[in-house]
């Protein structure tokens, strides 16, 4: 997720996170039509190949995930305004310090409640 996001840094990257079990196993990274460093909006024939793509491989939606280019990991107005998957965790990713992001999860209803997240590092 961090490395999708740094990767279309200074617009908001976006996507998926599928695993099984709570665990997260597939990014499965989603263009932001908006292009915007303020706003995202996940391209529609991506948005369904990625769950199509997660299903296929046993996987759940875990998290749908986005960056705030210069601003904190925490929901925008916009963020709580749009969000469309009720159930699903909200991952934000903050590069406001590009080379020290902060990620934080959020249940956005039936009111905002942070989880709490143990990422881990990978390379491929």
């Amino acid at each position: 997720m961090v490395g999708h996001v740094q990767s279309v840094y200074p617009q908001e990257g976006c996507g998926f996170l599928g695993g099984v079990h709570g665990r997260g196993q597939q990014v499965y990274p989603i263009t932001n039509q908006h292009h915007s460093s303020t706003t995202f909006l996940m391209n529609p024939v991506e948005q369904l190949q990625a769950w199509y793509a997660l299903h296929r491989a046993g996987q759940t939606l875990l998290a749908i995930y986005h960056s705030h280019p210069h601003m904190a990991a925490y929901p925008s107005p916009s963020d709580l305004a749009n969000h469309t998957y009720p159930d699903v965790l909200q991952i934000i990713i903050s590069l406001a310090i590009f080379d020290q992001p902060q990620a934080r999860a959020f249940r956005l209803t039936p009111t905002m409640q942070e989880v709490t997240l143990q990422l881990t590092m990978t390379s491929k």
